[in-house]
């Protein structure tokens, strides 16, 4: 008698499990935004002015140039067409390519050059320039139906009135497009210093008893509201 006692008190003490359900993703969770590596490229068709290159194509190159300076993380690649129709001129131009590349800030160290087989013997092959950089992109790929999301009886989302597989990812994709410097993925950049003489007049005005706030623009004053509709 005493044992089934003792034996129905610890059975009270002890508690059903809990089952918890995992929190439902976001479509930051399912599509995060990640840093990876890229290329940025530059195709020239070659023998088209002094030097083989047009103007248009030296404007190219300089902004070439300023794109590596900003977010270049390697050599300059400089791919020369071979066994097409723009052979003789390729090698021409190259030299002025190299010349453009020196004047906008990049050294004769930091470029590399080799070849790539044309396609065709007649094919006008361009001069390619590339470098690596890093760029941000979504993890997953877009696109994906892994349910039937038109049948709510069927679908796990629809079932559990959640989110399907597949949304979000264009949003993400689209964002991480705009985003022009990915290393602030990694790290937020510092915050510039405040202005020393901004301070100083600001604190001037505090001890004196005046307004520390900015002056109206000129003419602000003059400004009235619109009549229309009275």
């Amino acid at each position: 008698m005493v044992l089934a006692a003792m034996a129905f008190g610890l059975g009270a003490c002890a508690s059903d499990p809990v089952t918890t359900a995992s929190l439902a993703q976001t479509y930051r969770d399912r599509h995060p935004i990640v840093v990876t590596e890229a290329a940025e490229t530059l195709d020239l068709v070659p023998g088209g002015g002094p030097g083989g290159l047009t103007e248009r194509q030296r404007e190219d190159i300089r902004g070439f140039a300023k794109e590596w300076r900003e977010q270049g993380r390697g050599l300059v690649r400089i791919e020369m067409p071979k066994g097409g129709a723009t052979d003789t001129a390729a090698a021409h131009t190259v030299r002025g390519i190299r010349t453009e590349l020196t004047a906008g800030g990049i050294p004769s160290r930091a470029m590399t050059t080799s070849t790539y087989p044309a396609s065709h013997p007649a094919q006008l092959a361009p001069v390619r320039l590339s470098f690596p950089k890093l760029a941000a992109d979504v993890a997953s790929v877009c696109g994906q139906w892994p349910e039937d999301i038109g049948n709510s009886l069927t679908s796990r989302q629809g079932r559990n009135n959640g989110d399907y597989s597949n949304f979000g990812c264009a949003y993400q994709k689209n964002m991480a497009a705009m985003i022009a410097d990915p290393e602030d993925i990694i790290r937020p950049r510092a915050e510039t210093p405040a202005s020393g003489a901004r301070r100083a007049t600001i604190m001037d005005k505090y001890i004196k008893g005046e307004a520390t706030g900015a002056q109206p623009p000129i003419g602000s004053e003059d400004t009235s509201i619109s009549e229309v509709g009275q």
